[in-house]
């Protein structure tokens, strides 16, 4: 049956009209696209009340014997949403690219902070090989190096950051570079043989976040360097000191006693410097005081105050970075081949001396988004830098003088 000419004039009407709006869409879609990128809107802070209220639900779990399982049901979900969510990112990649190259990297602009290296789709990065591509800043990792290090070290590989892990070897090869190292009175000691005197700090031969260091300015003020609080009597320090070999704080019964550095402004402690240094190049430094309380302030390394995301709640004003503090952190950084180790210092009424060479710092996941990629960023330059010098012959003779 043949349409009436009514009926084909309503077609040929609405038919104009669709293909009318078909191509005012098609205008405002290109619009949209061709928009100047711009950074998508920060994600809100985390609430402390939200998060205790996250804690408090798995502690629960645990009291009511059901902690493994509710584990499992997490990690399921986390899991299945991941998929979901890079399924619908990948296919938001496709759709764009229909409206060409521009509105493709807009799309990967927006997407890129979203991922992790290791979850990536290959579309994100195809057309590396024959054009610009988007930058992918925001997947470098401090995290994701790091423990990608600890898998290499899990693996057997010899990586020339652990050797200066061992305190003996660290101080060796600060003194060989020609760093004011501390006064060592004992080594390697069992407690039940240790000396606990004042003016000397004890801490563990192998060990790393202030766990099982103590602080003794007088046999009754004795300061715990992890928790800054204060025991009054040796009797006390030792039956604290069982307990952290006990509870596995501190992995083994070996102790090394060293003399009590005091610090040049309070004359308390001596404050540490904590330098993040990557093969020479100092990014992100520490400071941190001990007493009366504990306070932490970190620097640039052009001595602007910074936040990490790190010790939030305990924030100090600090009183800035040296240059002798950065050129010595540069002159071990350099003198060791590896992309990335910590040096630590005290500043002191002596001048600064040398702490200890720390190639994972404890709780590196806490830094913000923000300085785990500044941090990733400055960790793939220094591999590369590295790269050039081994093809060039550089021979590192103070480590090797460690092996």
């Amino acid at each position: 049956m043949q349409p009436s000419p009514i009926s084909r004039l309503r077609a040929r009407l609405l038919g104009s009209k669709i293909t009318r709006l078909e191509k005012e869409n098609q205008k405002l879609r290109r619009r949209i696209y061709e928009q100047e990128v711009t950074s998508p809107p920060p994600l809100p802070e985390k609430q402390p009340v939200e998060l205790e209220r996250v804690r408090e639900t798995v502690r629960a779990a645990r009291r009511e014997g059901t902690l493994f399982e509710l584990a499992a049901d997490i990690a399921l979900s986390r899991q299945g949403a991941g998929d979901y969510f890079r399924e619908a990112m990948l296919e938001a990649l496709k759709q764009a690219s229909g409206e060409g190259e521009a509105a493709e990297d807009r799309m990967r602009h927006l997407l890129l902070p979203s991922f992790t290296a290791s979850e990536l789709p290959e579309r994100f990065v195809r057309g590396i090989e024959s054009r610009d591509v988007p930058s992918l800043e925001p997947i470098a990792s401090f995290r994701g190096q790091l423990t990608s290090r600890v898998r290499r070290r899990q693996k057997g590989h010899q990586l020339p950051e652990w050797v200066v892990d061992d305190k003996q070897k660290a101080t060796r090869f600060a003194s060989d570079l020609g760093l004011r190292v501390p006064e060592v009175l004992k080594e390697k000691t069992p407690l039940k043989e240790l000396p606990l005197q004042k003016g000397t700090v004890v801490k563990p031969s192998s060990g790393a976040g202030g766990r099982g260091v103590y602080i003794i300015r007088s046999e009754a003020d004795i300061l715990n360097v992890k928790t800054s609080g204060l025991l009054t009597s040796t009797s006390e320090l030792k039956e604290l000191m069982h307990e952290d070999l006990n509870k596995g704080r501190v992995a083994e019964d070996s102790w090394t006693v060293e003399k009590l550095y005091y610090d040049d402004e309070s004359y308390g402690p001596a404050r540490d410097i904590k330098c993040y240094t990557f093969y020479g190049k100092t990014v992100l430094i520490l400071e941190i005081t001990r007493s009366p309380e504990i306070g932490y302030c970190w620097w640039t390394p052009e001595g602007e105050s910074v936040n990490t995301g790190k010790y939030s709640e305990s924030l100090m004003q600090g009183s800035g970075i040296r240059e002798e503090e950065l050129e010595a952190a540069g002159r071990l950084g350099g003198a060791l081949p590896a992309p990335f180790c910590r040096f630590d210092f005290l500043r002191t009424t002596e001048g600064l001396v040398f702490g200890e060479c720390t190639p994972k710092p404890g709780n590196y996941d806490q830094f913000n988004e923000k300085i785990d990629t500044a941090l990733g960023e400055a960790f793939l330059d220094a591999e590369e830098r590295l790269f050039q010098d081994l093809l060039n012959g550089a021979t590192y003779p103070h480590w090797r003088n460690l092996l």
